[in-house]
């Protein structure tokens, strides 16, 4: 289990393609707009750390292409509006947070011919009209209010 805090320069992480944190106890604030800007970024798990996250939630149509996002367990309150351009994204996990009410229509479109892994277990979702994703092999929608 590392500690401590993750570098914050984006010189010094320029080239990373993956960053896997969870599951450690990390500290302080990440500036997710900053690792989602990051060239060469493409799977990102920051979930069950002790981090904050600072979100710019407008919606980056620049954001290169990413094929996993883990942001579990980060007490969100809604789907991160980042995601809407994730069309080729292959897995996210958004569980353990407390997202609140009907799954919005344009996360149908994240991932859509992509996506493989959905996991929003331990939220409180109401509904989810249908699942479009075409290659979806594995989805947990466990301990919502669906």
């Amino acid at each position: 289990m590392l500690q401590g805090q993750i570098p914050r320069s984006e010189y010094e992480l320029q080239n990373l393609t993956g960053l896997g944190l969870s599951s450690n106890k990390f500290s302080g604030v990440v500036e997710l707009d900053k690792l989602l800007n990051l060239k060469h970024l493409s799977n990102l798990d920051l979930s069950y750390n002790g981090l904050s996250l600072n979100i710019n939630n407008n919606v980056n149509s620049t954001l290169h292409y990413f094929e996993t996002i883990g942001l579990a367990s980060y007490n969100l309150s809604e789907f991160p509006n980042f995601s809407r351009v994730l069309l080729d994204l292959i897995a996210l996990d958004l569980s353990n947070n407390k997202i609140h009410g009907e799954v919005p229509k344009w996360i149908f479109d994240v991932g859509k011919n992509t996506l493989d892994s959905l996991d929003l277990s331990h939220n409180f979702l109401t509904s989810l009209e249908y699942l479009p994703w075409k290659n979806l092999e594995y989805i947990n929608l466990h301990s919502n209010l669906l």
